[in-house]
């Protein structure tokens, strides 16, 4: 019992340095341009999320409503 808990502790501790490491990386990498970058990630995903739900929704046989001007 003990020893998974000691070893769930180092996992948590790993982990939290690879994210660190990664971070800084990442903005050192794109410097001033990472908010930027970080913002067009978002937007691309919430676009794509946007086009899977209504794929799903045509296939559930929703009718969409209102004129769509894309996709």
């Amino acid at each position: 019992m003990r020893g998974d808990e000691n070893e769930r502790w180092l996992d948590v501790i790993n982990n939290r340095l690879v994210l660190r490491r990664g971070a800084a990386l990442f903005f050192r990498f794109f410097g001033s341009d990472a908010f930027n970058i970080i913002i067009l990630l978002t937007l691309v995903s919430v676009l794509v999320d946007n086009a899977r739900l209504r794929r799903r929704l045509r296939g559930m046989g929703a009718k969409p409503e209102g004129k769509r001007t894309w996709l």
